[in-house]
């Protein structure tokens, strides 16, 4: 009798334990659903649709250097192929400017942040200020509040004969102007930001190997990556943001960047790296420089989103063909079925 009631109070014991355990498991599960449910309701995950945009327009090489003919392609990459990159990439949207008069108040509080505090005019949506300390000339454009920075720096005798401090310290300047404008340093990270050691030469702007022989140094600013995708620009000595510092302060600066929606994307599928090399080939890329000579060796193929300065409703992805001294060539990188074609003499099928 004894085995009896011990083995009956063990089952009463097994099973109450077995209860516990399955509560507590079924309200494990519980709270996890209903925590997934109200993350999901709070904070909806996006709808990732293929191709959702159409057929797109071509990336725009219009502010690139075009390719040239007779040029020699050797692939001398690590391992002496072509690399294996992804066969789909996000487009992203990027936000078009309202037909308007613009917001001229908003532009002059800009303008004055700046330093800029003289209004000399307005043509449109355009208005211009100067600044009569540094004798420089702000355009801004009232909507999207891109501007340019002008002065008559070839002519100016504190440029011809000085030299900026450090590369450094001219980055620093740079900051300090394009953050007076609104612009956040989070977006340009350390990393992308390139300099230019450049003499006045005439009436141009001459590259030089050292800061002490320069008299002004050009900083450009590049993009924080977009899904561990770089934004770079068709011309490398123009990119979308650049300042350019003397020794005694900026005398020229441009911003022509485009707002990227970047919850607002979809996925396309791409062409394939040997396709985009025979595209290389028959000529169809552009170039972010002027090739001297005419052998291109190829170091490296990667993907990245080009941001032209002209006006695109997409932002899109090119592979890019990297070769020496900082030479790059673009090649549209999106499958030739959703490129939208080419539109005839006189045909204007612009969406924008």
């Amino acid at each position: 009798m004894a085995n009896l009631t011990a083995t009956a109070q063990f089952s009463r014991k097994a099973f109450v334990v077995s209860m516990i355990v399955l509560s507590v498991a079924l309200a494990g599960f519980l709270a996890y659903t209903f925590s997934a449910s109200l993350r999901d309701s709070l904070f909806p995950p996006p709808i990732v649709a293929i191709a959702a945009f159409g057929k797109l327009p071509p990336v725009s090489f219009s502010e690139g250097v075009p390719a040239p003919a007779n040029v020699s392609y050797t692939l001398e990459t690590i391992s002496g192929n072509l690399p294996a990159l992804p066969s789909i990439v996000n487009v992203f949207g990027i936000k078009q400017p309202l037909p308007s008069f613009g917001d001229l108040e908003e532009t002059k509080k800009l303008a004055i942040a700046g330093g800029f505090r003289d209004q000399t005019g307005t043509i449109g949506t355009k208005a211009t200020f100067v600044n009569s300390q540094t004798g420089t000339t702000l355009t801004i454009d009232t909507v999207s509040k891109n501007f340019s920075v002008s002065s008559d720096y070839f002519n100016n005798q504190k440029v011809l004969s000085g030299h900026p401090k450090t590369e450094e310290e001219a980055i620093s300047s740079a900051k300090r102007y394009v953050n007076g404008f609104g612009l956040s340093d989070s977006d340009f990270p350390k990393a992308n930001i390139k300099t230019f050691n450049l003499k006045v030469d005439g009436t141009k702007l001459s590259d030089v190997p050292s800061v002490t022989a320069s008299n002004l140094i050009q900083v450009n600013f590049g993009r924080a990556d977009l899904n561990k995708i770089p934004v770079i620009y068709p011309n490398l000595k123009n990119p979308n943001l650049w300042v350019l510092v003397s020794a005694n302060g900026v005398v020229a600066a441009k911003d022509s960047l485009r707002t990227i929606q970047k919850y607002k994307f979809s996925t396309y599928p791409l062409k394939g790296v040997q396709k985009a090399f025979d595209d290389l080939k028959a000529g169809k890329a552009s170039y972010n420089k002027v090739l001297t000579g005419t052998n291109f060796p190829i170091r490296s193929v990667s993907l990245a989103y080009l941001e032209t300065g002209v006006s695109q409703a997409y932002l899109e992805p090119v592979y890019v063909f990297k070769s020496d001294e900082d030479l790059f060539a673009y090649v549209n990188a999106l499958d030739d079925s959703w490129i939208m074609a080419a539109p005839g003499p006189n045909t204007n099928t612009s969406k924008f």
